[in-house]
């Protein structure tokens, strides 16, 4: 049975930049171990940026598509169950998702060997980051109680505690995807315009109906998912493929990435670079006020609901 290795990619170059990294270290320990059963399967923006080989399965997505695909509020993360919705009825196999910012330490056998039991009924996701608390998304935590009644009688979500996985890796067998996802979207687009804060509503939901209807397994350290450097690592990633020898066949370049030394020690001094500094702060002014436009867009949906 084939079993898939799925990625989204869309948007600035940065973002096929962190792809091609991830991509190239799965493809790397793929052709290592000579394993033809797994396909990397990419849905892109611009397919034509993606490494090229016949291992690596790419589906084209145009712009018209990923912006209905974030919806209402523009949630850039909706793309991501609309895209595990996509493979799950494209591909009829197990597939394991993950975010195009990591890399691949080793290849994830435990978590598809867990997805391709009989009873279908497994779940991966990257890490267990923990329960819900005071002191952990404490917002998420008061929703959740406030409205407990309705998501118990509407979701079929259990009273807490209710734990946090790390969404960068979502794996789901055939049997129960669709209409996993199916909810998934609609609890999502119910969140939306009542919680806060909205980053990681997709995450949350997956976390709520997984625990309670699947099997949830760890991916864990076969995933090595860098986001805390999210403003560095395009900067680092284009050193790095600076570096590499010029004219490398895609297997070859797959085999220079896979041995790449992760220098956090400069990641962590870029961090302190004052031009970084300077971006930092001005994503964050642009973030405050495209926020407020996005919490009155909230406000019309609950007032029209």
């Amino acid at each position: 049975m084939q079993q898939h290795i799925v990625y989204v990619v869309h948007g600035p170059l940065k973002y096929y930049d962190q792809a091609r990294l991830s991509i190239l270290t799965a493809l790397n320990l793929m052709l290592e171990a000579q394993r033809y059963d797994l396909r990397i399967c990419v849905y892109a923006e611009q397919p034509e940026r993606l490494p090229v080989h016949p291992l690596i399965q790419v589906h084209a997505l145009d712009s018209a598509q990923l912006a209905a695909w974030r919806g209402p509020l523009d949630y850039v993360h909706r793309i991501k169950l609309e895209v595990l919705r996509l493979a799950a009825r494209q591909l009829d196999a197990p597939f394991l998702y993950v975010d195009s910012d990591t890399r691949w330490r080793a290849l994830p056998d435990a978590a598809f060997a867990a997805l391709a039991a009989p009873a279908g009924d497994a779940m991966v996701m990257h890490v267990d980051e923990g329960p819900l608390s005071a002191s952990f998304f404490p917002s998420y935590l008061k929703f959740l109680q406030r409205h407990q009644g309705q998501l118990l009688e509407t979701w079929r979500v259990p009273p807490g505690p209710w734990h946090m996985w790390n969404a960068g890796a979502i794996g789901l067998a055939p049997q129960h995807a669709a209409a996993f996802l199916d909810d998934a979207l609609r609890l999502c687009d119910w969140l939306l315009p009542r919680l806060r804060p909205r980053n990681y509503i997709e995450q949350i939901v997956l976390s709520l109906l997984g625990a309670q209807r699947l099997r949830m397994h760890a991916l864990g350290d076969a995933l090595h998912h860098y986001w805390p450097h999210s403003l560095q690592a395009p900067h680092y990633l284009r050193e790095v493929f600076a570096a590499l020898p010029a004219g490398l066949s895609v297997p070859q370049e797959a085999e220079h990435l896979g041995r790449l030394h992760w220098d956090e020690q400069r990641l962590n001094a870029l961090r302190q670079d004052p031009a970084l500094r300077r971006q930092q702060l001005l994503n964050k002014y642009r973030a405050s006020w495209y926020k407020r436009r996005i919490d009155l867009r909230a406000l019309l949906l609950r007032w029209r609901s």
